[in-house]
């Protein structure tokens, strides 16, 4: 606990004395804020040639299509501070990171997990390498995501659990804001599908989600044949999956620790455990998500991005947090197995006294 305390009062030294730094910060986030701020109101942006053409009617920036609801925050912590400025207007990114751990602690904890092997979960998802530098240098929507992704897949799981109605508004309620975060989080909510289809049919859930997966993969398959662009992404059937790439990016450089060899590791140790119905929705929610990774990295412009590992490793950051759950949990049901075939021998019978 110490040490998680000293991480993010380190982390917040940084958010409360850096200027606002990263590239997609200041090209497609803070520019909004900046104008909403000073104006008062949400002016509109829009692309260069819309722009050039509304005679200064319209703003611009990068993204003028993504959702409002990042530079919102910096205007909000701005006029709360009453001045612009953008050093403590990135606050909200911290406080995200310090929910997130608690989040993640409570969300064990509930789900079964012991103290110990809640907290550290909690230590490994406040000590990811680069969710600690989206919280340093904020800014950025990937953390924000990584968050309501991972509170909207812990609150089904307890639902699942307990069939408490306020935990399903709560799934339904992060599920949503993902939507109003970046345009791909809409795609991030339907990988909560799968899940919500198991819990909802307990007998019959695993195999229509398996139907649904092998529909999804011909229907994209299909799709992939006939060109066309979809969040400024070209799609295409030209299957170019940078696999040394991927492989350096999670397993051999320095943004994630040993979380994916975790993942590997407890997959294989609790694969009988999987698909039983405590985790089945949680392996089917993360299974979605790397299918999502990889037809985004394999079939379409976004595979270009992957040997400057950037923007591999940003979307990845969105279900970091939620595999960080998957490794605890899924470890706790190979102990409990392990421990039901393997009881300690039964102590030996005293020696009676002569």
């Amino acid at each position: 606990m110490a040490w998680i305390v000293l991480r993010f009062g380190l982390l917040g030294a940084e958010v409360a004395s850096r200027p606002l730094y990263p590239w997609d910060a200041w090209t497609q986030w803070a520019t909004k804020a900046r104008v909403w701020f000073e104006l008062g109101y949400l002016a509109p942006f829009a692309r260069v040639n819309e722009w050039l053409a509304a005679n200064g009617a319209v703003w611009f920036d990068a993204s003028p299509e993504y959702p409002p609801t990042m530079p919102l925050l910096q205007v909000y912590a701005c006029l709360w501070l009453g001045r612009w400025d953008d050093a403590l207007m990135n606050w909200p990114w911290w406080q995200i990171g310090a929910a997130l751990a608690l989040a993640v602690y409570g969300g064990l904890r509930s789900l079964g997990a012991t103290a110990g092997a809640a907290l550290a979960g909690t230590l490994l998802v406040a000590s990811l390498p680069l969710a600690n530098v989206h919280v340093a240098l904020a800014g950025y929507a990937d953390l924000p995501m990584a968050a309501f992704y991972t509170v909207a897949a812990v609150a089904l799981l307890r639902w699942a659990a307990s069939r408490d109605r306020r935990d399903a508004a709560l799934a339904l309620l992060f599920a949503a804001a993902c939507t109003q975060i970046k345009n791909p989080g809409w795609f991030w909510a339907v990988t909560l599908v799968p899940g919500l289809l198991v819990v909802l049919l307990p007998r019959r859930g695993l195999k229509l989600a398996g139907i649904g997966f092998a529909l999804v993969v011909v229907a994209l398959v299909v799709l992939a044949r006939f060109p066309f662009t979809l969040f400024n992404y070209r799609i295409d059937a030209t299957f170019a999956a940078p696999w040394s790439d991927l492989a350096q990016s999670f397993f051999l450089l320095g943004n994630w620790h040993l979380l994916w060899y975790a993942a590997v590791a407890v997959a294989l140790l609790a694969w009988r455990q999987l698909l039983a119905p405590a985790l089945a929705p949680l392996t089917l929610t993360v299974v979605a998500g790397l299918t999502f990774l990889f037809f985004v990295f394999a079939y379409t412009t976004a595979s270009a991005y992957i040997t400057d590992q950037t923007t591999v490793n940003r979307a990845a950051l969105h279900m970091a947090p939620l595999v960080v759950v998957f490794v605890v949990l899924g470890w706790q049901a190979f102990a409990r197995r392990w421990a039901a075939q393997h009881p300690p021998p039964a102590p030996a019978a005293p020696t009676p006294a002569p």
